[in-house]
């Protein structure tokens, strides 16, 4: 099934016809909505929609109104009444309720069946992320990906933002609403980073049986403050994870390796030549190796990948760590939110 969608120009007359069905619609959506509720809160049953559907003929003879529109239209309002945008495939196991800046969310855990999956076309690719490009592949026929920068893109915007919340008095209703609206502008942003990182993971893992990345000490590269900023937009801990989560779904294998060097040595001969980070050419003084400095250090990273044996390869769960500093413990990091520091 395919949807086009396009814009239409009705005349004022359809205009009004329109606008009388969506009244009429959306007084059932809600009825409907209504009876499900009370139905489960006084009774504890559960309405189905095919239980609905069946008294549509009696609410019509009431109802001239809904009896003009046609009946299949009818029948669609009560279908959406389930409010699931999509529908869940497998056991459910966890429900989690969040709230975020624009409001309230539902995370369901499901255990799916396996399925069965397909090789990928390519044995293997080495990815090396980074802030020019975004992630350099080691395929030589695959281009760099960009960097869609979408904090510094939306900076400004976000200062403007955060000097309205300054302006506002502390505890004034217009500052929270201005500081509502800066946590949906930084929501924003930050769905955008995810939707483009599960995108160009799944075309990884679409492409390629074998994806080796570089095993990255991420917090320690945000302490240059030079780089901070441009390392925490790209996001790259978290589209390595999300790499991980889709390899694992579509079957694939995610290496991490060491990353030491590999700007440095050469991926024709291995020669290491020293050169400095704002050279993007790489130059080989041992065979002659012209390449860009991205494309050789994936081209490493690649038989970096390639050399962990077979029996000793970390499948894509095993390779999450959770490097960090010792967290406080329980009691004493509520006695901080709370004013009250006691020894745990």
């Amino acid at each position: 099934m395919k949807a086009y969608k396009y814009k239409l120009k009705p005349s004022a007359k359809i205009v009004a016809v329109f606008e009388s069905w969506l009244a009429v619609l959306c007084e059932l959506y809600n009825a409907a909505l209504q009876e499900r509720r009370d139905a489960y809160q006084i009774n504890h049953l559960s309405i189905s929609r095919f239980d609905q559907d069946r008294q549509l003929p009696d609410i019509k003879k009431d109802r001239p109104d809904l009896a003009r529109i046609h009946s299949q239209v009818v029948q669609n309002v009560l279908k959406r009444v389930a409010l699931i945008s999509r529908l869940i495939e497998g056991e459910i196991k966890t429900c989690t309720i969040k709230r975020e800046a624009d409001g309230w969310y539902v995370i369901f855990a499901v255990e799916e069946p396996n399925k069965d999956v397909a090789v990928a076309p390519i044995a293997s690719v080495g990815v090396d992320v980074g802030i020019e490009s975004f992630a350099t592949l080691s395929d030589d026929e695959a281009a760099p990906i960009e960097n869609p920068q979408y904090f510094r893109r939306a900076e400004c915007d976000l200062k403007k933002a955060q000097r309205r919340v300054s302006r506002r008095a502390r505890g004034s209703k217009r500052r929270k609403k201005a500081v509502r609206l800066l946590a949906r502008k930084h929501l924003k942003v930050k769905r955008q980073r995810r939707d483009f990182h599960f995108k160009e993971a799944r075309k990884l893992v679409s492409q390629y049986q074998s994806i080796a990345v570089e095993n990255l000490n991420i917090q320690g590269m945000v302490k240059n403050h030079h780089l901070a900023k441009s390392i925490s937009d790209a996001g790259w801990g978290q589209f390595i994870m999300i790499v991980i989560y889709k390899a694992e779904e579509a079957g694939r294998t995610v290496v991490k390796v060491n990353p030491s060097s590999t700007s440095q040595d050469c991926s024709r001969c291995g020669y290491r030549n020293l050169i400095r980070l704002g050279t993007r050419i790489y130059r080989c003084r041992q065979c002659d190796l012209v390449i860009h400095r991205d494309r050789n250090a994936a081209k490493r990273i690649e038989q970096r990948g390639r050399a962990v044996p077979s029996g000793s390869r970390r499948e894509v769960a095993s390779c999450i760590r959770s490097d960090g500093p010792p967290r406080l413990s329980l009691r004493r990091a509520l006695a901080r939110d709370s004013g009250r520091e006691t020894s745990a």
